[in-house]
């Protein structure tokens, strides 16, 4: 019998398939690990047991969170829920707002673009809102098309200019709205024989059709003065691109790209073809392709259901150079791409793919290339993809992708040091949304009251059956001086065993860390007072992590017959370097290694634990059940055959 020990210095190469286990010859195969769950890579190449979630707020049902950000320091949470818009700053809910989007279908598909104080928020069956951030904070939410509030001058397809009914204008133009406002109307202002298409300098009154002698304004039907009204339907997908505002698709023109004038972001008049002056697109292919998405990184790029188009130049785009080639031909879901490190994340045809897409100077074209071709369990029925931006250079960027079977995907990555890592993030229930929000990433997890979600790291949906059990969605958000998930840090002046304040977890079994460096295990009762057995100044408390667990890949070499795939052999022992760490486990068993009494923390080379595992693919499972931090760094495995 042979031994032979190995190093695994890193896990650069993240979770590898189920499928590709057996491509030892492949370089990321050494560096790489059949399940790390809950765990999250290191650049510098360790694995620290992935953070706990702090409670932010209850949710009254599915809802969807994405960020805005004003500015790193000015952000906020929007909530959206059927019919309603939460906005919270802080972590506190500072208002509510009503919105027309009231079925979960419509809110998965709303898509979202900003531009300092205002977001642009545009879907197909209902008029544009604008969502605009004033002053003390305080938001409104805005209808773009609504001819109660506005007006529309010269026949567009969205407002030249918004002019208030009833109010002197800066361009001295005074509108007087009739008693009766005809519906399914815009108003179209005319001189006599010609289309005013300039600005109007004359004052002039409403009423029907009515003629002052200098100025006709007239109605015209909305079928045929608009490209976005509510027998047409609205903009599908929006974004701010070049110095323009541009909107993509719609129920009539699934194919059509719309971008406004230069610098001004909701004037769309088409006027004399001008540098600045607005585009209209519509490219013909060999099938119909929808516009699904639409973006900007170095050039405009958009994606339709069949292939990926980008603008063949990076100077500013006009109405004269705007040359818009197709460049690949994976097609794309309606998902909204996310920006990391030089290239644009999006999600494939079929919504079990990442593909990277990245302008080549060389070849003058922008290529696409898959992201998790060796790790699909990480991609899953995608619903959602948010990025966070590296701010420190020892941390990778992290590309988080919420899946259909409630798991959260995360893909590490970092270009120039070719670090692209996959690992998953799974919670006591289902992560339902994700958003990146400064510096911070909130979820919202629906959770199954007294119910295992999880069995064996796959969701079981029939918990969310009829008659199953009771399902609270919560807002959390993501927190590194927590390990537990939903939970909460509480203080007190004086050294105490009760504890208020865990009313959204009544009647949950949680994990308590106390400021003594104890760890206990308790039941919230239905007031949601947590008591513990010894006396402490504070706690966290939270409901326990899904196990996490780490397994590095199995080990294959060469022996003195060739390799030793598919022969049995045995892990002798196995041997952890671990970083400020207070509890590891090696296949269920707990690794002493502190002291007793010691509260700190270890850092170093475990002791070999030994006879772990016999078979043709052997493999060992490193755990961290309990609420403390951890970190390996690398594993040595001795094996014999």
């Amino acid at each position: 019998m042979q031994k032979v020990r190995t190093l695994t210095t890193n896990f650069a190469s993240g979770e590898l398939d189920a499928t590709a286990l057996e491509r030892s010859d492949l370089q990321r195969y050494a560096n790489a690990a059949e399940v790390a769950v809950n765990w999250t890579p290191r650049l510098q190449g360790g694995m620290d047991r992935a953070a706990g979630t702090r409670y932010v707020s209850t949710v009254s049902g599915p809802a969807r969170v994405e960020g805005f950000e004003f500015s790193p320091s000015v952000w906020f949470v929007l909530v959206f829920e059927s019919g309603s818009l939460k906005i919270y700053h802080d972590d506190a809910l500072v208002q509510t707002l009503a919105t027309p989007w009231t079925t979960v279908q419509q809110i998965w598909e709303l898509d979202f673009s900003q531009a300092l104080d205002t977001m642009v928020i545009a879907h197909e069956d209902t008029s544009t809102r604008r969502l605009f951030r004033g002053v003390g904070d305080v938001f409104t939410l805005y209808d773009l098309f609504d001819l109660t509030q506005t007006l529309h001058f010269n026949n567009l397809p969205v407002t030249q200019r918004w002019i208030s009914k009833g109010v002197v204008t800066t361009l001295g133009v005074v509108i007087a709205p009739t008693a009766a406002k005809e519906t399914g109307f815009a108003y179209r202002c005319t001189r006599p024989g010609t289309s005013q298409t300039s600005e109007p300098s004359w004052s002039s009154t409403l009423g029907g059709n009515t003629n002052d002698g200098t100025a006709r304004w007239e109605t015209v039907a909305r079928t045929e003065a608009e490209a976005w009204n509510p027998a047409r339907g609205y903009p599908r997908t929006v974004t701010f691109a070049g110095n323009r505002l541009c909107f993509g698709g719609s129920k009539t023109y699934p194919t059509t790209r719309w971008f406004s004038k230069a610098g001004d972001y909701f004037n769309f008049d088409p006027g004399t073809g001008l540098a600045d002056e607005s585009i209209t697109d519509e490219r013909l292919s060999d099938q119909s392709e929808t516009v699904q998405w639409v973006a900007e990184l170095a050039q405009f790029m958009s994606g339709t259901t069949s292939q990926e188009w980008a603008t063949a130049q990076t100077d500013p785009i006009t109405p004269d150079n705007f040359n818009f080639k197709p460049q690949w031909q994976s097609g794309s879901e309606r998902i909204s791409p996310v920006a990391a490190d030089g290239s644009l994340m999006h999600v494939t045809k079929g919504r079990n793919q990442i593909a990277e897409l990245v302008w080549q100077d060389v070849e003058q074209r922008v290529v696409s290339s898959p992201k998790a071709l060796l790790n699909t369990r990480c991609t899953v029925g995608v619903k959602q993809l948010a990025v966070q931006i590296s701010r420190a250079p020892t941390d990778p960027h992290r590309i988080y992708v919420v899946n259909a079977d409630g798991t959260l995907g995360v893909l590490s990555v970092l270009r120039d040091q070719e670090f692209a890592a996959w690992t998953r993030r799974t919670f006591d229930g289902k992560c339902e949304s994700c958003a990146v929000v400064g510096d911070s990433v909130y979820v919202v997890i629906a959770s199954a009251s007294g119910e295992p979600v999880y069995e064996d790291d796959i969701y079981d949906s029939s918990i969310y059956g009829s008659g199953g059990a009771t399902i609270t969605r919560m807002l959390c958000r993501v927190d590194a001086s927590l390990c537990v998930d939903f939970g909460k840090k509480v203080s007190s002046v004086a050294a105490t065993t009760t504890w208020a304040g865990f009313g959204h977890l009544a009647g949950r079994e949680v994990h308590v860390v106390t400021s003594n460096g104890a760890f206990e295990v308790c039941t919230v009762d239905a007031g949601g007072m947590i008591t513990t057995v010894d006396s402490a100044v504070w706690i966290q408390a939270g409901v326990p992590l899904p196990t996490p667990t780490l397994t590095p890949t199995s080990p294959i070499m060469q022996g003195p017959q060739g390799t030793i795939a598919g022969r049995a052999r045995r892990i002798m022992s196995v041997v952890l370097s671990l970083y400020e760490t207070k509890s590891i486990s090696i296949k269920g068993r707990e690794i002493p290694l502190l002291a007793i009494g010691d509260t700190g923390s270890f850092t170093g080379y475990t002791p070999a634990e030994r006879i772990l595992g016999f078979g043709k693919r052997p493999t060992v499972a490193i755990t961290a059940p309990n609420p403390f931090p951890a970190t390996v760094l690398s594993v040595i495995q001795e094996v014999a055959f």
